[in-house]
């Protein structure tokens, strides 16, 4: 009994391997058919605690960027491919997971950039079917040591 299942290991390790391995070739097929973007860091993270990970995704590629930052999307696995929950336009890591939640959701926390050359923390937050920015007053000091779960790197 004992060699069966050291045998049988392998192929269990092989078949989630190959699972993570199709999640993120048809994430990054999505990217580039829907968006035109092959440039991108992203994190798979359950969001609201349903068991199916999301997938928060920061652009990188000059086309999706601009002074104001780059291009942030959070997608849900929907029946053929995925659907688009959140978009911000004016992004810059890092990309981080609040333990606050929202409408059982929970809380994204990036930067953004007014006119000047000040840098503002904003939260992301569920509302109406999709996450919506909050922008705050409080300015990022880039040495600030980070307490919440870093998803994206800056």
């Amino acid at each position: 009994m004992r060699k069966a299942f050291i045998a049988l290991l392998p192929l269990g390790l092989i078949a989630c391997a190959s699972s993570w391995l199709d999640d993120t070739v048809a994430l990054s097929d999505h990217l580039d058919q829907t968006y035109d973007v092959t440039e991108y860091s992203s994190a798979a993270v359950d969001l609201n605690g349903d068991g199916v990970e999301e997938h928060v995704v920061l652009v990188r590629q000059p086309s999706h960027c601009g002074t104001g930052g780059c291009t942030m999307f959070v997608l849900a696995s929907a029946q053929e491919g995925f659907a688009e929950i959140g978009r911000s336009p004016t992004t810059f890591g890092p990309v981080r997971l609040s333990p606050e939640d929202h409408n059982g959701w929970q809380v994204l926390l990036t930067v953004e950039r007014d006119g000047a050359n000040n840098y503002f923390h904003t939260r992301h937050i569920y509302e109406d079917g999709s996450y919506q920015e909050q922008a705050s007053d409080g300015r990022v000091d880039w040495d600030e040591p980070l307490d919440q779960d870093v998803l994206i790197a800056r």
